[in-house]
């Protein structure tokens, strides 16, 4: 089966484009702002308070593998978490490097080396995960809409993600209650296909739907739910707290606001290491609360470091010290 490199022609396109645009943020963001006056406040930052937002940006990547170790249903093993959190940090460093959103596959491929599971059922977990994720910032955003008068730049948007969180919502239901039993009806048709393409590919969605297997028991929900409330709360705090050594005089609604502006807003192509595009989009959120641009974008600068560059830095130690590399990706269905 023919195998496709990890930089090919679509990886190589996306690159270009995310330059393209992150030069473009880049001169949006730093346009009109004094280079003296962003300097002198980055210099005035309290460092206890940007240590503080390390640490929660820390715990918050060992909350995230740990979800992850519950909907993998897996008994309880130290080394096994450790791999997981190992793969996660290099999942995220992949991700904000490359404009290619290469971290998923890095974090499955780490992981299936280094534990007894297969790939279609930790992409399914992955699949869950992203899913989750999507619904607590819908609901996020919906709490937002509510309780602040926010611009229309934000709330027609808004209401799209949150329509698409609450179709996402459904879709989690509808795979739960009738994901097998559809499953099991698709599985003859299946069979009808050349070869074994049938057989392979019932597999696959046989160990991909293991991966909602977690959601099957409240004792396995309340956990997952649990930390990713956890989750979604420290990420907060972390902008909240750089907020507060920046002197930002904003509510803690505002740290929520710009965590959801800076998720959405960096799903598409960006320039590597998401250059630009996370500053310009720290300092358009801010906007929304009538913070100085060249408070905002000094804000957006010391966040860039804390929340992005330990996650950068830990993902290249895991590399090193594991000595590992991400293989080529098979375009076959070869994911057990």
């Amino acid at each position: 089966m023919s195998e496709a490199k990890i930089f090919d022609r679509n990886t190589i396109v996306k690159i270009i484009i995310g330059t393209i645009l992150g030069v473009l943020a880049v001169w949006l963001a730093f346009r009109g702002v004094s280079v003296n006056e962003l300097w002198e406040v980055l210099s005035r930052a309290n460092p206890w308070l940007v240590f503080l937002g390390v640490g929660f940006v820390l715990l918050n990547v060992a909350t995230i593998s740990l979800r992850w170790w519950v909907t993998l249903l897996r008994d309880w093993q130290p080394w096994e978490y450790n791999a997981i959190l190992g793969g996660v940090y290099l999942g995220q460093m992949f991700n904000i490097l490359l404009p290619a959103r290469l971290g998923e596959l890095a974090r499955i491929y780490f992981v299936s080396e280094r534990i007894d599971t297969t790939k279609s059922t930790l992409l399914g977990s992955l699949v869950l995960e992203k899913v989750i994720d999507l619904i607590a910032f819908g609901m996020a955003l919906l709490l937002l809409i509510s309780a602040l008068s926010l611009p229309a730049w934000v709330t027609d948007p808004g209401n799209t993600f949150i329509i698409l969180a609450l179709i996402a919502l459904l879709a989690v239901i509808a795979l739960l209650l009738f994901g097998r039993r559809l499953l099991r009806w698709s599985t003859p048709l299946l069979k009808k296909l050349p070869g074994s393409w049938g057989e392979r590919i019932a597999g696959i969605l046989e160990r991909a739907l293991t991966g909602f297997d977690s959601m099957r028991s409240w004792k396995r929900q309340l956990p997952i739910l649990a930390l990713t409330f956890l989750s979604l709360t420290l990420s907060t705090l972390t902008n909240y707290v750089v907020m507060e050594a920046v002197q930002i005089q904003a509510p803690f609604t505002a740290a929520l606001f710009v965590l959801i502006v800076l998720q959405v807003g960096s799903a598409p192509p960006s320039a590597p290491g998401k250059l630009g595009v996370f500053h310009y989009l720290a300092v358009l959120a801010l906007s929304a609360f009538a913070v100085d641009k060249d408070l905002a974008l000094a804000y957006g600068v010391l966040l860039y470091i804390v929340a992005l560059m330990p996650k950068v830095l830990i993902g290249v130690g895991v590399v090193i010290f594991s000595k590992w590399r991400l293989p080529d990706i098979n375009l076959g269905l070869n994911v057990d």
